[in-house]
């Protein structure tokens, strides 16, 4: 499912994926139960890194343009017996919501660690310099 907003695109998008990864065949049947649950973390190659550039790269030009306004979201590789990817967009703001960061990074960018999403509403000055 491609996600379309105004004009056809997200134009700030939070991208979060869940890389579910084939079970090794090798696998030891004991250990079998583990690497079904789904929370067994997968360790091994193809790195994260490279595979967020891949789907970035595939989403670009069909969700988003450009993939200079993309923030990251949670990413992780899970062992499961049904390989498959998650893909899960938000749109999102120009200006960072505490309620998108993760709890320490939260304290470091807010000096703060907790907010209800009521609380926080950031009031700018000139609204008209985030559509550059």
């Amino acid at each position: 499912m491609i996600l379309m907003h105004k004009g056809g695109f997200v134009e700030h998008p939070r991208v979060s994926f869940i890389f579910h990864m084939a079970i090794p065949k090798s696998t030891p049947k004991k250990w079998l139960p583990l690497y079904e649950s789904g929370l067994l973390k997968h360790e091994k190659k193809p790195d994260v890194d490279n595979l967020l550039k891949l789907y970035l790269d595939c989403l670009d030009g069909l969700l988003f343009e450009g993939d200079q306004r993309v923030s990251l979201g949670n990413c992780i590789k899970l062992y499961s017996s049904q390989p498959r990817t998650v893909i899960m967009i938000q749109e999102t703001t120009p200006t960072v919501s505490p309620l998108e960061l993760s709890d320490l990074v939260r304290a470091e960018v807010f000096g703060i660690s907790s907010f209800s999403q009521t609380e926080y509403q950031p009031e700018l000055e000139n609204d008209s310099l985030l559509d550059d």
